[in-house]
This record gives structure tokens, sequence and C-alpha cells, in this order.
């Protein structure tokens, strides 16, 4: 006999109910010795699901904790059968990402992860990909991309009479720069712009994700998935075949130094816990590309978008890189330059490209404070939050770039007190952790923060900017896009007007 598709659907959902209540019994077991954060009051079966059903989930997490009558710095959630907390402050990111790193090193298996991204990878290519030295070595590479960027918008406004696309300026630059970086190859050879922006759109969790009994609701979901990642494999493939080819027809010192190769050479590393896979060397590749053309490019046009909004900030920072005397700016320019790293710290600050940071999953139970969390707690580090949390940060809302370079304390009664002239972003300073922190943190924060000031620099250098006649600063769409991340939702259109 062949059921109805509506009797399985309900069968289904009665037997995940009774599932729902039997965890929630046996989960108040587990909480004798301590209490779970507090939370919205979940529904049945889909738990807070609902809740934080649409776009820009970090905004949602952060009006749910830090709103009128907000949950609080540390907020419990029931995603279907799962637990989840959220740190929405500088003390809690500092127990996820720091005192209890070893319980939260590992990250939870969403489908888009194992589906799109072949999987979680393990091996630790940081030392070998993002040393100074490599950069400094491939640091031409990105001085001719902006260069390039330069020339580019200055042809596409007719030398400063109409307006540019700004974000999709720097885009194209970050996509020619990060393909160069990683295979010698210019991103226009191969759509990977477009590749990028299918990957930031298929990036999101499922049901199944929460509730595996409901997995047959997300079929076209995983299509759509799978579709990509074959798209991925045929891009892939080829670039890695032609690669191993001209290794074994080349002599090492004639290969391209590029981060293809470093990896490629792990494939037959006598070491097996150094030893890469095809599918971890792809899965690397892949991350090391959606991360490079995304991130600088979204903080370069918040930047302009920032600097457009505040003039004396914009004229403040073309005085100190005119000290220069430079016709390009360099990244040891950048070194002299205290306010541009105060003004990429401040985009940082509001604008994290990553907004909530990859979660990770308790691997044990763990006590944070006066809570206990139980063994498969999802931990989100929502940055968002944090950048905006009045507590750590005077005027939150405002872009300021002086406030790193007064001295000024926070006031609060128990939380971190720390004066922001020594506070960064390389995961030290919890209240600013764009880039995470700890054995989790993003591995290529060198490049990329190298290639935000590098980018803006040269862009304040050239150019005066200005909005099309009729709009003002007041007017521009500041709203975002994006599940995981913070785009633009209204690309910003600027006039460049050579200096």
């Amino acid at each position: 006999m062949q059921w109805h598709p509506v009797l399985w659907t309900a069968a289904s959902l009665i037997f995940c109910s009774c599932l729902f209540f039997w965890f929630n019994r046996n989960l108040a077991g587990k909480e004798n010795g301590g209490r779970f954060p507090p939370g919205p009051r979940p529904w049945p079966l889909l738990g807070n699901l609902p809740v934080l059903n649409g776009n820009c989930l970090h905004r949602v997490l952060f009006n749910l904790a830090c709103g009128k009558n907000g949950y609080g710095p540390f907020m419990g959630l029931r995603l279907g059968s799962r637990l989840a907390v959220v740190a929405s402050d500088a003390y809690y990111a500092r127990e996820i990402l720091s005192t209890h790193d070893k319980i939260f090193a590992t990250r939870p298996h969403f489908a888009f992860a194992d589906t799109i991204f072949y999987g979680y990878n393990s091996a630790i290519y940081t030392l070998e990909l993002f040393t100074a030295k490599r950069l400094r070595e491939l640091s031409f590479v990105r001085q001719e991309e902006v260069k390039d960027l330069i020339d580019r918008l200055q042809e596409e406004s007719a030398a400063g009479a109409k307006e540019v696309d700004v974000g999709k300026a720097v885009s194209y630059m970050t996509a020619n720069t990060t393909s160069r970086l990683v295979f010698s190859r210019k991103a226009e050879e191969f759509d990977l712009t477009g590749l990028v922006q299918e990957l930031e759109d298929e990036t999101t969790v499922i049901l199944r994700d929460f509730i595996p009994r409901l997995a047959f609701l997300d079929i076209k979901k995983m299509s759509r998935m799978k579709r990509l990642h074959d798209s991925i494999d045929a891009f892939l493939n080829p670039i890695l075949a032609a690669r191993r080819q001209l290794i074994r027809s080349l002599p090492a010192s004639e290969l391209p130094h590029d981060f293809l190769q470093v990896l490629l050479s792990k494939e037959s590393c006598e070491n097996e816990d150094e030893r890469l896979t095809s599918q971890e060397i792809k899965g690397m590749l892949l991350d090391i590309l959606s991360a490079g053309v995304q991130t600088s490019a979204v903080a370069s046009e918040w930047a302009i978008t920032e600097l457009i909004r505040n003039p004396l900030c914009l004229r403040k920072l073309q005085e100190e890189i005119d000290l220069m005397k430079k016709d390009m700016i360099t990244d040891d320019d950048t070194s002299h330059m205290p306010y541009l790293h105060n003004v990429v710290k401040e985009v940082f600050r509001l604008h994290a490209p990553a907004p909530l940071l990859v979660p990770r999953v308790s691997t044990e139970e763990c006590r944070i404070g006066d809570y206990l969390l139980p063994k498969g707690t999802l931990a989100f580090v929502n940055a968002f939050a944090i950048g905006r949390n009045e507590v750590h940060w005077e005027r939150p809302d405002e872009f300021w770039p002086e406030r790193y370079t007064q001295h000024q304390l926070d006031s609060d009664g128990g939380h971190m007190k720390q004066n922001k002239t020594t506070v960064d972003v390389h995961g030290q300073h919890y209240e600013l952790v764009p880039f995470g922190s700890g054995r989790r943190m993003c591995a290529g924060i060198r490049l990329g923060l190298s290639m935000v000031t590098v980018t803006l620099a040269n862009l304040v250098r050239s150019f005066d900017w200005e909005l099309p006649k009729g709009i003002s600063p007041d007017a521009i769409d500041m709203a975002e896009k994006g599940a995981i991340s913070t785009s633009k939702a209204t690309p910003l259109l600027a006039i460049p007007k050579r200096r």
C-alpha cells in the first residue's frame, strides 16, 4: 500500500513532535546542575526557527538579544532538535573563542558545507599560504590590480563626469587579485564574481540541519546546492589537471609561485598528517576564493559609503595620505597611517563582512558563567551585535574613527573596561572580532586587511568622491542584504573625480 504524501507529512510531524518533547524532558534532566541561557519561547517541533526566518539574521539576533525587553548578551535558542547560544558581548565571545576554545573548536556539519564546500577542512595551511614573506613576494599582484582599478574608475566615470557602481568595480578588482594569487590567472578568464555571488546566495542553513526527519522538505534546496557543487567541480577540476601536468613537465624553479602550487605540493607529502587529498585542496581553494573576493569588496564599498556620509573624516584621511607624497600607496606606506587604520577598524566594527562568525559546537558539557551548556550546543558569536553594544562602545551607531585615538574607558559595572586606543581586529580584543579569534580565526586576516587598507588608501588618494546630483549623503540607503554577509542592499553609485 502506498501512502499519500500528506499522510507521510502528518506522520513525520507527529513523530518529530514526540521526539521534541522527549528531547525537552531529557534536556531538563541534564540541566539540574545549572540553567540554560534565557531566550524566546520555542514552538513545538520547530523551536525558535520561525523567529529566525528572514534576511539579515545578525540583525534579527541582535534585536532579540539587545533590543527593548531583549534576552541579554548570552541568549539561548532551540533550533528544532538542537540547542544553540548566541554571544552578543565581549565577555561571552571570549568565553567561547578563548576560555573554552578547545571545547568549541569543532564546526557543526551543515548541509551547505558538506554539499557545496567539500565538507569542513581541518588541514592547517595558514603558515604556508599567508605568511608575511609570501604576501610580500606577491604584493606586486595587488599593486597592479589596484592601479587597474583606478584606471577603470577613471574610464567608467568618463573622467569624473558620471557615477559608477563602486561595489561592482571593487569586486572586479578583488576577483582578479584573488584569482592571480591562487591560480596565477585573471578572474576575467572565467566568471569568478558570478560564482562567488551564487555561493553567497546558496550558503545558508536549511531545515534538515535542525530537524533531520523533515529533510524531505529541502529537496529543491539540496538540488540547487548539488548543481552548484557540480559547477564548482567543473570549474576547479580542469585547473588542477592543467597544473598537475605542468608540474610533471617543468622543473620546480619554473613553476608558478601561487597558492595552488603550495596546496598541490601537499598531495605527495611523505608526512601523512600534512598530506592533502584532492577534495581537501578544492575545499580550501573554494574557501579562499569566496572569502577573498567578497570580504574585501564589501568592506571597501562600506568604507567609501561612510566617508561620503562623513566628509570631515574623508578630508582628514586624505590629508594623512597626502603626506606620503606618492602616486601609489603600498603596504609599507599604510604602516605610517594611523588614521587610515582607525577608519578601517570603524568600518569592520559597523559593517563586519561576516557579521555572524562561523558557528561552533561544543564537544562536551560546558559551564559559562551561571549557565550550563550540554554537549552538542551550537555557539554563534554575533560580531555585528558586539560592535554595536553600548556597553563596549560610546555612540555605538555612529561612524567615529577618532574613538581609537581618545583615551576613553567604558563605565559599566562589571564588563570589560578597555582603552580604545589599544583595540585592533587581530582577535585579542573581543569587542571587535570581525575575523574571529582563537583556533578558528580567519586564516587570511593578513591578506584581507592588506587588500582593504591599500585599496581604500588609493581610492581616497586618487579621487574626490561625490554623489550624483540631487542626492544628499543622508539619503544613501544603508540597508543590508544577504543571510551571511553585510553587503549593501542598494549599490553605492558615486562620482570619482580625479584629484
